[in-house]
């Protein structure tokens, strides 16, 4: 018999939102790059790489989403985005980060700072004045097409929030606009500890690894939907949707 979800549980919805925050910033970090490819691309500089993104999200207002990483944090004095005009939209919060850190490699720092979308905010290339301690500033670029990503639908199984035999691929229906998508699960009675995140793929379904579910569990799982991956111009993507969660309560 499946185990009852208590009404207590509700509250897991506010707390996996904010998880869901943590797990697509580290789904956001781009990619490395060749110094050559660095150089042709304008959201790189010697100091960091810049990128923006127009962000659907169930729970807010759609919203500009500004990303900033660095390995040279120590130096950075302050990182100023403007629109296309050359008006100022927004200084960078350089408090708000994450730290990430992998072998052999000097720490990163990737500043994750949202701000509402301006009301008639233009397409075009946005960019990014990066200042230095001692001065010296740096020219990062993007290209923004404002657009709003609808969220996926039609997302199975699970959405009924009915007890299913145990699941081998979660599927959606495909996103108006989307190319590649990426996909999280939930373990919901371990502390909505993230248990799988998916590749960035470019069909509306994946394959769940053997094994990662179990008789009488109780997870959710989203979808985040991306217009591009990693485009010279428009960056890592340019807007993007996030689903609601779907629960997924697997039969004993």
């Amino acid at each position: 018999m499946a185990k009852t979800v208590s009404k207590t549980n509700r509250s897991y919805r506010a707390r996996a939102v904010l998880l869901s925050v943590a797990c697509l910033a580290a789904a956001c970090a781009h990619s490395d790059k060749t110094p050559a490819a660095r150089a042709a691309d304008p959201h790189y500089t010697e100091v960091g790489f810049f990128d923006m993104r127009v962000c659907n999200w169930p729970d807010r207002p759609v919203f500009f989403m500004h990303v900033f990483s660095t390995t040279r944090y120590d130096e950075i004095a302050r990182v100023t985005v403007f629109y296309p005009d050359g008006r100022i939209l927004t200084e960078l919060d350089l408090t708000r980060h994450r730290v990430l850190r992998s072998p052999g490699k000097p720490e990163k720092r990737v500043v994750m700072n949202q701000q509402a979308l301006p009301e008639n905010a233009p397409g075009g290339w946005y960019s990014a004045h990066i200042t230095l301690k001692n001065g010296t500033t740096y020219l990062a670029r993007d290209r923004v097409v404002v657009n709003v990503m609808p969220f996926a639908s039609d997302m199975g199984p699970g959405s009924d929030g009915s007890p299913i035999s145990m699941p081998t691929e979660l599927r959606w229906q495909p996103v108006p606009g989307a190319t590649h998508y990426q996909v999280y699960v939930h373990d919901m009675w371990d502390g909505e500890r993230e248990i799988f995140k998916s590749k960035v793929i470019s069909v509306p379904q994946v394959t769940l690894p053997a094994n990662l579910l179990q008789p009488g569990g109780y997870y959710r799982w989203r979808v985040h939907a991306r217009d591009v991956h990693e485009h010279p111009e428009l960056g890592d993507f340019n807007h993007g949707s996030l689903s609601e969660w779907v629960d997924l309560i697997v039969a004993d």
